[in-house]
């Protein structure tokens, strides 16, 4: 099933790179824009462009091809990036450094490669930076039409598994959206526990993203952001993305025992896999999840999903 995309967001990362490699991706197919997944840059290779089909490869012109090609990225290129999206202040991001990533205006996601500083049991830093992917973020309105439609429109707790860009995210805001300003039923209170900046990617205290009318608790550690939004905000429902540590496990405990439900994505590649995981179990036997949507694609959300309850 293909939904109708709202916006390129492909060219709204473009400001993010440093001129060489803007002039070469702001080349790129339109076609290819729109299906892109991710950028991947590497320090001596190829820039790659992931689409649900394949992986290209550019030139210096910003044309695709199968193979690799001389157009090579350097050092230079992705220290200079990496100044670009930390705003000239790394230091102000080290805190999303040390956990590998870095969340870009409009919800897009750098991933981040390279040397691990430890500190006791700790990454305390990430030096040497080898390699850079950039998931490109998309608003896709009504693609939680067919969940909804098995959850029902007052649901119960949620949660959503797949693999790596099969659209946890993309459909947890949209749901969000909906429950949150139901047309001729009545709306539900939602908290959006928004850790990373991705479901409603907040720039200015603005949602980039529309979410209807969530309060968003944004850069909150899920654990913290739960207890925080049950304490002061009296939500009806609460969503978060990709939880499975024992603090955000005790968290949901606590959630539920106020009567919230929650509606939270988590990464899980099949159904065994879902089943097997000890997070997962740990989940599931705190009672707050009474649906469960299986995710099939490994590409974008094409409206393929197993359901359990």
């Amino acid at each position: 099933m293909d939904f109708e995309q709202k916006n390129l967001p492909f060219d709204s990362i473009l400001y993010n790179f440093n001129d060489k490699i803007r002039n070469v991706i702001k080349k790129i197919d339109p076609q290819i824009k729109e299906s892109a997944l991710e950028i991947r840059i590497r320090v001596n290779k190829n820039i790659s462009v992931v689409c649900p089909e394949c992986t290209y490869f550019l030139d210096c012109d910003g044309k695709v091809s199968f193979y690799e090609t001389d157009f090579f990225v350097t050092r230079e290129d992705i220290s200079e990036i990496m100044k670009i999206i930390c705003s000239y202040s790394v230091y102000s991001c080290q805190n999303q450094i040390k956990n590998g990533f870095i969340t870009l205006n409009g919800g897009h996601r750098v991933g981040l490669c390279g040397t691990a500083v430890i500190s006791g049991n700790e990454i305390n830093n990430i030096r040497e930076i080898s390699s850079l992917n950039i998931r490109i973020s998309r608003e896709v309105k009504d693609c939680c039409d067919k969940i909804l439609d098995k959850i029902g429109s007052d649901p119960q707790g949620t949660l959503i598994a797949g693999p790596p860009c099969s659209g946890k995210t993309t459909l947890l805001r949209d749901i969000a959206r909906k429950i949150s300003c139901m047309d001729g039923k009545p709306a539900k209170k939602v908290s959006i526990v928004d850790e990373r900046g991705e479901i409603a990617a907040l720039h200015r205290a603005h949602a980039q993203f529309d979410v209807g009318l969530c309060d968003v608790l944004n850069g909150y550690p899920k654990e913290i952001g739960i207890l925080q939004a049950v304490r002061v905000l009296s939500p009806d429902i609460i969503v978060c993305d990709e939880i499975g540590f024992n603090s955000q496990v005790r968290a949901i405990e606590e959630s539920l025992n106020a009567g919230v439900k929650i509606i939270a994505s988590i990464h899980a590649g099949n159904k065994n896999e879902l089943f097997r995981r000890k997070q997962i179990r740990s989940l599931l036997a705190t009672g707050a999840f009474e649906n469960i949507i299986l995710l099939n694609s490994r590409t974008k959300y094409t409206g393929d999903f197993d359901f359990f309850k």
